[in-house]
């Protein structure tokens, strides 16, 4: 976020600007002390919120502060000894104090009451720190030695000091990954590209390897097919606009220390495409592309537009409504002219799906059009027939179901069953759990 002005645009202000503030220093000076005194203590304040909410340097100190991360281990120790000295609670209720005030004053908005937008603690957060050569040695030990046996840990403790030696490999390779860290200092993790490539990367097919799911609460009052379906999309259109707005408040660690809020920018409109050796994670941005929602009925496609031309979005009765014509027009269809199941490519060897779907790209504009509409739809709605009567069957049907009446790929499947209960299938690659969930 560029600040309104920066510290070297406020040394050069207009002349008027210095000369009414020494004019001011006399007639601050004559006023009775009590009065004085407060009139400094609002300038103070003043001042200090000029500078850590108008110009850089507050956000820098903000960082700054954020890269001590002594305060996690101030209660139980790093090594997991206790450590309860009231000198440490001290300085950590000190360190955690500062930090709350000086993100409320860098984040201040009068709109929000002082509540901090969803990304506006971004350009605060230190990125990941290279642990030291040392002691990621000393893990790796430590974490082998219940399952080695003596013999074998002695041999492996060997390997490790010769990798670890000055000159050594383990040093080059410290030296190469400190190098990229700084490279990459206040843009992204140097952890980050080689954890979304290690999903990304595998070969296997998502429905087992690569995809999570979510059963619907016991409890939930039950309703019609479509009346459940509308409701949870109006839901995921707030939260979409809650997103999109920034309504949303950062999560925070302990209720002050800020945690990484990029991945929501991906939470709707996201596909895991199939590649050749790698997929990649593409989320739709264009505003034509992102109006709309894909059902999945009988095995087919279908599409709707979730906003009126003006931009306001359907309301339930509206969103019913469409849903319950999808239904009577997959019903409508005969079995002689139902097209292939598409559906059950996305639960193949990757490698093999991205041929596929190479094929059909090319196969003719409306086959890539149609592929597309689907890969940038908000998330996919999947229309399924009575839910099983057990929890187990429910796992089973909201983990694979018949594989046909899918697409993996999307970020998020809201599955919704013709009796009311819901669930949800969720691709794992775009996001950590406390975004996904």
């Amino acid at each position: 976020m560029k600040p309104p002005f920066t510290l070297q645009e406020v040394m050069e202000a207009p002349t008027w600007v210095s000369t009414t503030v020494v004019g001011l220093i006399p007639v601050i000076l004559a006023l009775p002390r009590p009065v004085r005194l407060r009139v400094l203590s609002v300038c103070s304040v003043a001042t200090f919120w000029i500078i850590s909410h108008q110009v850089t340097p507050g956000r820098r100190m903000l960082r700054m502060l954020l890269r001590w991360r002594g305060w996690l281990y101030k209660d139980s120790g790093e090594g997991g000894g206790l450590k309860t000295s009231s000198s440490m609670q001290l300085r950590k209720r000190f360190y955690l104090g500062t930090l709350g005030i000086l993100t409320t004053i860098v984040t201040w908005d009068w709109q929000r009451l002082g509540k901090p937008k969803l990304f506006s603690l971004q350009d605060t957060l230190p990125t990941l720190p290279v642990p030291k050569l040392r002691r990621t040695c000393e893990r790796l030990l430590e974490s082998l030695r219940p399952l080695l046996s003596d013999e074998e840990y002695e041999k492996t403790a060997a390997m490790v000091s010769d990798f670890a030696s000055a000159g050594g490999t383990g040093e080059r390779l410290q030296r190469a990954l400190v190098e990229k860290a700084q490279r990459l200092e206040g843009s992204q993790s140097w952890v980050e590209t080689w954890w979304e490539e290690e999903f990304l990367r595998r070969r296997d097919g998502l429905p087992i390897a690569g995809n999570w799911y979510g059963l619907d609460r016991l409890d939930t009052p039950r309703a019609t097919q479509s009346e459940r379906a509308a409701v949870l999309i109006t839901a995921a259109l707030t939260f979409h606009r809650m997103i999109k707005k920034e309504q949303l408040e950062p999560l925070r660690m302990m209720g002050v220390v800020p945690l990484c809020m990029w991945q929501y920018r991906r939470v709707f409109h996201t596909c895991r495409q199939p590649g050749a050796e790698t997929d990649a994670i593409v989320t739709a941005t264009d505003y034509a592309d992102t109006r709309h929602l894909c059902v999945m009925c009988n095995e087919e496609a279908y599409a709707f537009d979730l906003y009126h031309p003006d931009g306001h979005p359907l309301d339930v009765t509206e969103l019913r409504k469409q849903i319950e014509a999808i239904q009577a027009m997959s019903k409508a269809t005969k079995n002689s002219l139902k097209q292939p199941p598409v559906g059950i490519l996305t639960t193949e060897n990757r490698s093999t799906w991205a041929q596929c779907r190479a094929e059909l790209m090319s196969a003719g504009p409306n086959n890539a059009a149609s592929l597309r509409k689907v890969e940038a739809s908000m998330f996919l709605l999947v229309l399924e027939g009575p839910s099983p009567p057990t929890l187990t069957d429910q796992a089973r049907m909201s983990f694979m179901g018949n594989g046909a009446n899918r697409w993996f790929d999307k970020s998020i499947q809201v599955i919704v069953f013709s009796d009311g209960v819901a669930s949800v299938n969720c691709e794992r690659s775009w996001a950590d759990a406390p975004v996904a969930a």
